[in-house]
């Protein structure tokens, strides 16, 4: 690389760690700063005394003892699972390199190769996958500094061939595009025909794993099936790349490293060779706004269908609603649907399992309990399709002649609809199933209708008051309300702090719901002698939904007066 570039790179460095230490002056990036450190210090070396003396992961028996074949040939097959699916859904050229608008202006009118610039972009990129390797090696706790130096450099080494392969298969991608259909499913056919050899080696031994009495002689017999036949030859790459990071020893490190080096080499000279227009490198709103415009022409533009009719008058909350489920729309993509494939794998298989002990019904049923359950506490803080989301765009939305509470209320419904339709089907699917169940066997069929009621009405309560909270705090620190993508210790302490500040103010919330709950149960119980479990949830649910009305008024007055400019980094 040309010494300008080795210039540019050093002054970005050292510019970054400039607007990082000056943002640390304000408190909300010292505070996130000090609760990350604090976590992360805690998390990796607390309680080093009771560790002193211990093995790292590395040198656990399940990565080096008996099981470190095991171990090779199942995160090897993960790889080319992965190498699969990379191809199938190949990342864009602009994403891989992301040329600025400031290196489009200043580097490509400049007397430079093409392949110089990918060069310098690549070498750039370098320092994500150091960080993560870094934090990594930490996570295994390895024993000594030996230990230390041979993970974090067999980890990186394995990263930065995956980062390149990647990179190679998006630049192979935009290139074959060019060149015909046949080029462009030529790496996807590879994969798909060396994922063939291992599937159908795993379904020749399948009788033998099913057969397997213990966990030590399925591992014993993954590592047969993996180390036979044409599957060694297809997993031999997939493997030496994972041999690499859990080799302790330094023997076994230095007879493991050539391999990986040799396909790191390859993977980066396919990437730096490859012969890529610089237009199609360029990660700008003109080149994005250009490709709908030729798709548009050419009649290839995605064209999403309306959720519903919207009317021309009525309430404005349902214009919001109607807005922000189209918005919903644009992450129901394959690639999202893709990130759920190991766990569906996973459930398929243990149900599989799990039916040839006549036990699947219930264990379907207790997957969607536990579905349930995660989506009424735990979907509120993924889906940020709310104020969570828009507070970047504040400017817009105060721009509306609507009332600060209505935009609050139309911005909240459409995350609560999604979210609690999703655990009613869940509850309504373990219901259905409960018969299956040990624990709800012993209950009779009125009192598993009157659970399964009461939580149908308490899920979408307790998810509703969860997103009001969640905006409310947008709301009251937007300062703290991350709208960009930043990264760090101090956005992951800042997060943290958010979190428990959310706990503090959900149970706060839920108080008056339990206790106007508990005493209309009391109430019943004394009257009837029995002990009710649908007017309390359903008390519970009126008291929940007139808090949320009381805070969103609230919040939409707070809402006009919030200052656009506190949201500034």
């Amino acid at each position: 690389m040309n010494s300008p570039f080795l210039y540019l790179v050093a002054c970005s460095a050292r510019n970054a760690v400039r607007v990082w230490l000056q943002r640390l002056r304000q408190p909300r990036y010292l505070i996130g700063l000090a609760a990350g450190a604090f976590y992360f210090y805690f998390f990796l070396f607390g309680n080093r005394r009771g560790r002193r003396g211990r093995p790292g992961l590395n040198e656990l028996g399940f990565l080096a003892g008996q099981y470190h074949g095991t171990v090779e040939v199942v995160v090897g097959s993960l790889l080319l699972v992965g190498a699969v699916v990379a191809c199938l859904l190949p990342g864009s050229v602009a994403g891989v390199f992301g040329f600025s608008p400031a290196d489009q202006q200043f580097l490509f009118p400049a007397p430079l190769t093409r392949r110089s610039l990918f060069h310098y972009k690549l070498v750039r990129s370098l320092a994500k996958p150091a960080l993560s390797s870094a934090f990594i090696t930490l996570l295994m706790r390895p024993s000594s500094v030996t230990s230390m130096l041979l993970t974090f450099t067999g980890i990186l080494v394995t990263t930065l061939t995956i980062s390149f392969f990647l990179a190679g298969v998006a630049v192979h991608a935009a290139t074959s595009r060019h060149r015909g259909q046949l080029a462009q499913w030529s790496l996807v056919a590879a994969f798909a025909c060396a994922a063939a050899v291992v599937v159908g080696t795993v379904a020749r031994g399948w009788p033998n794993l099913i057969a397997a009495g213990s966990p030590r002689d399925l591992a014993l017999e993954l590592q047969h099936i993996g180390e036979t036949g044409s599957a060694k030859f297809v997993l031999l790459p997939f493997v030496a790349l994972v041999r690499l990071p859990i080799a302790a020893a330094a023997g076994g490190f230095a007879r493991a490293l050539p391999a990986p080096l040799l396909m790191l080499t390859a993977a980066y000279l396919w990437v730096v060779r490859a012969d890529v227009p610089l237009e199609e490198a360029s990660a700008t709103p003109e080149a994005v706004e250009a490709t709908r415009a030729s798709e548009r022409t050419s009649g290839q533009a995605v064209v999403r269908k309306s959720p519903f009719a919207l009317a021309v008058t009525g309430p404005a909350e349902t214009a919001l609603l109607w807005k922000n489920v189209i918005a919903f729309s644009r992450h129901a993509s394959p690639k999202v649907a893709l990130r759920l494939l190991p766990l569906l794998i996973i459930g398929g298989v243990t149900m599989s399992k799990a039916s040839k002990n006549g036990n699947a019904v219930g264990l379907i049923a207790t997957l969607c309990l536990g579905a349930a359950g995660m989506v009424v506490l735990f979907g509120p803080q993924m889906v940020r399709n709310d104020l969570r989301q828009d507070l970047a765009h504040l400017a817009v939305l105060k721009s509306w002649p609507l009332r600060g509470a209505v935009i609050v209320r139309g911005q909240v419904l459409a995350p609560a609809l999604l979210l609690s339709g999703i655990a009613w089907m869940a509850i309504a699917t373990a219901l259905s199933m409960s018969g299956s169940l040990r624990f709800a066997t012993m209950m009779p069929l009125t009192d598993r209708l009157s659970f399964a009621a009461a939580a149908l009405l308490l899920a979408p309560g307790l998810i509703l008051t969860q997103l009001i909270v969640h905006n409310a705090i947008a709301l009251m620190f937007p300062a703290w309300v991350s709208v960009s993508r930043s990264r760090g210790i101090d956005m992951a302490g800042q997060r943290m702090v958010l979190l428990g500040g959310l706990m503090v103010a959900l149970v706060v919330t839920c108080i008056p719901a339990a206790l106007a709950a508990g005493l209309a149960g009391m109430a019943i119980h004394a009257v009837t002698g029995g002990v009710p479990v649908v007017v309390p949830a359903l008390v519970a649910l009126i008291v929940l939904a007139l808090e949320c009305g009381i805070a969103t008024e609230a919040l939409g007055t707070l809402f006009d007066r919030t200052d656009i400019g506190a949201l500034r980094a």
